[in-house]
């Protein structure tokens, strides 16, 4: 009746706003469980609720409805909490009037939806910033993996020129080795040629010598000693 008197008195506000009375407080949540309530005007001193639990009752069952508390209770310490809980705002009975009341009620409903825009708007960036950071992982996990490839690669690399360094020094050893033996092949051939030359050499020598040796006349006769020494 009082609610009802108060938006009689403000003109067209009958027509802005469709009043329902839920007599406690187990009806008025049934009566928010379909979610087709914009704004509530909550009286702390029910029948079956009392005090700041009545609002964390209501808030927790609706918190995307715009709420307005309306009390007998004029507590400055209880307004603020309501308020730091989420209440709209706090108006106490017998110190509010049809336009202060109306006025509250547009307020409380504006403020609401702009909080809900915040909030969904919050959500949406929160979503892309997990959305970006989650690329970004991704992004930072694809080039870790290209470093470390990377790495891998120039290790394989420097692996392969150490092996590339070490059968090119084992080559050249083996080019020294197989030079060393040509040689000594080579030399021992030319040995072989003087000693075989040195022989022939020695061979006419040796014989002369032997003849002499077995006939000492040869050399009384002037014409063989001639002729032996001009074979020589």
């Amino acid at each position: 009746e009082f609610l009802a008197r108060l938006l009689s008195q403000s003109g067209d506000a009958q027509t802005q706003f469709l009043l329902e009375v839920a007599e406690d407080l187990g009806r008025g949540l049934e009566r928010l469980r379909p979610g087709d309530i914009d704004l509530v005007l909550l009286d702390l001193t029910l029948p079956d609720s009392e005090g700041i639990e009545t609002f964390i009752r209501v808030i927790e069952a609706a918190p995307d409805v715009a709420i307005v508390v309306l009390s007998g209770i004029n507590d400055v310490a209880l307004a603020i909490e309501t308020v730091q809980l989420g209440a709209q705002d706090y108006l106490v009975k017998g110190r509010v009037d049809n336009h202060l009341l109306v006025r509250s009620l547009h307020y409380a409903i504006e403020r609401k939806r702009i909080q809900l825009q915040i909030k969904r708007s919050y959500e949406e960036m929160e979503v892309r910033v997990q959305e970006r950071t989650a690329a970004l992982q991704q992004a930072i996990e694809r080039l870790n993996s290209e470093v470390a490839e990377k790495r891998r690669a120039e290790e394989e690399a420097r692996e392969t020129n150490r092996q590339l360094v070490t059968a090119l020094s084992q080559l050249r050893s083996t080019q020294e080795q197989i030079i060393q033996r040509e040689r000594m092949h080579a030399l021992g051939r030319m040995a072989n040629g003087i000693a075989h030359d040195f022989n022939n050499a020695l061979a006419p020598i040796l014989g002369f010598s032997e003849l002499l040796l077995l006939r000492p006349d040869t050399a009384q006769d002037e014409k063989k000693w001639k002729a032996y020494q001009e074979m020589l």
